[in-house]
């Protein structure tokens, strides 16, 4: 329950983004939102968790089936509780994959079901753009937040553009064995194929059967505010959960300015109703974190649902070193 509410905060976190195409250089396709990939059912319970990461996901075409298949992903990303008919979805689509099905499912004797897919890149693009910047961005934005959540044992990291991310990977999920492989659409020849799937198998091989481990994701209220890592202490734990809005402060700007930008891009990621907690997860892969919102809360920039009571308005005061970042107060 708690990894599902995670994936659904974080897949609903995905859809909204639109950093990428803000400035212009890359268009949407024809699937114009970020594309949560399946997650096999009985991922969670298998004796080895496998991760096939893929570098972008289909653009999609003017049909009944993608039409309908972007609906689903938007009227989800609205708050319908519809992600396992998404995931249902994907799954009957497998086999229309290209080789996708013959590689993993024939050459690698892997079940399906057991695995979890997931790209580097969540939005398609039209002509297939899909520059570093691009890719580094939803990395650290979504990839690598769904990394921690999913807690692997072997990430298959498929496709030559993306092996550049292994060492991330394997700072992002310590435990996991991050195996290259070749993307499952190549163009190079059966025996090119066979030869990676033997090497693969190989590597497979040494990692059957590891030691049972719990699964260490701290998801707070479905918000997984560290995930795979331990839970900050920079505010009380029941304090995470707490819904946060904007104030009609008409100074906000003036608190934003000084930071190179930085909590300008925090202010307008997050939205009334989130908690604390999502605050804090969105804020820390743009440089920010609970010390931007003591500042917020300093300065009667947000109120809490339930309203903050003395000894809490207290105990999250900023620091004075934090208060050093801030510009000069100018009259109003």
């Amino acid at each position: 329950m708690q990894q599902k509410q995670g994936l659904e905060q974080l897949f609903r976190v995905a859809i909204r983004c639109s950093a990428c195409f803000e400035d212009g250089h890359l268009r949407r396709s024809f699937i114009d939102v970020a594309q949560p990939r399946l997650i096999g059912k009985n991922y969670w319970t298998c004796p080895r968790k496998i991760l096939v990461l893929m570098i972008n996901p289909g653009k999609g075409c003017n049909d009944e089936a993608h039409r309908r298949g972007a609906e689903r992903i938007r009227a989800f990303g609205s708050g319908l509780d519809i992600l396992d008919e998404i995931f249902q979805s994907q799954r009957n689509d497998l086999p229309n994959w290209g080789k996708f099905m013959p590689f993993y499912s024939g050459l690698l004797s892997l079940c399906v079901d057991e695995l979890a897919l997931a790209n580097v890149a969540w939005c398609s693009t039209v002509g297939d753009k899909y520059p570093a910047s691009m890719l580094d961005e939803c990395f650290i934005r979504h990839t690598e937040p769904l990394v921690w959540l999913l807690n692997p044992d072997v990430i298959l990291l498929s496709g030559s553009n993306i092996h550049r991310f292994r060492t991330k990977l394997e700072h992002a999920a310590p435990k996991a064995r991050v195996i290259l492989a070749p993307h499952y659409a190549h163009r190079e020849g059966l025996e090119y194929e066979q030869t990676h799937a033997r090497r693969i198998l190989a590597e497979l091989g040494e990692t059957a059967h590891p030691a049972p481990t719990a699964i260490p994701v701290a998801v707070i209220q479905g918000i997984p505010t560290s995930m795979n890592r331990p839970m900050p202490p920079d505010f009380p734990r029941d304090f995470y959960t707490r819904k946060m809005k904007r104030t009609p402060n008409g100074r906000v700007h003036e608190f934003n300015e000084g930071s190179r930008g930085k909590r300008k891009k925090i202010w307008e990621q997050w939205h009334d109703g989130d908690t604390v907690g999502h605050f804090v997860w969105l804020a820390r892969p743009l440089g920010g974190g609970p010390g931007d919102l003591r500042i917020y809360i300093e300065k009667e920039l947000v109120a809490f649902d339930p309203p903050l009571s003395p000894a809490e308005r207290n105990a999250v005061q900023p620091s004075a070193q934090e208060l050093t970042h801030l510009p000069e107060s100018r009259p109003t």
